[in-house]
């Protein structure tokens, strides 16, 4: 014999409940943020793009061919250093990435509060952490890391 589903509240019309979409905090004090993306200054990328045209230009007048391939390289290069973030904080970690987007690093936090910014070089329990520091970042993204960093102390 087939037993109907019970309705209650929060489930289904067959019966399930719903997942949840949100993890929940997993521990007191974390930011409920979106991650805060850390890029490259546009400077970076964009001397990357002109070096690239030089070189492909210097393909152009001597009719070497390896330079369109090396300079194309470059100017796609310089096109990922303008568009993909240098590396994303997380309220539980901080992951470095390559201008293609992987992450190559992951460095795990118990909360933001525990970084300390010393003229640039950020550290966890005073070991500065590879990869990550004020370096050839964006100054508006540097500036919502340590706003960031703050809001952790705070509370």
């Amino acid at each position: 014999m087939m037993r109907a589903p019970q309705r209650g509240p929060g489930t289904m019309a067959d019966g399930r409940r719903p997942r949840k979409r949100f993890p929940p905090a997993r521990a007191a004090g974390m930011m409920r943020a979106m991650p805060i993306y850390i890029r490259y200054h546009p400077l970076v990328g964009s001397f990357c793009l002109v070096a690239g045209l030089f070189i492909i230009y210097g393909g152009l007048v001597s009719g070497g061919p390896h330079l369109f391939l090396l300079g194309g390289l470059q100017v796609v290069v310089g096109a990922l250093f303008l568009t993909k973030p240098w590396y994303v904080v997380h309220p539980d970690r901080i992951e470095v990435r390559n201008p293609f987007g992987m992450t190559v690093q992951t460095h795990r936090l118990r909360s933001l509060a525990d970084l300390d910014v010393d003229g640039g070089t950020v550290r966890l329990e005073g070991v500065p952490l590879r990869g990550v520091s004020r370096g050839v970042a964006r100054r508006e993204d540097w500036a919502a890391f340590m706003k960031a960093i703050e809001a952790a102390r705070r509370g």
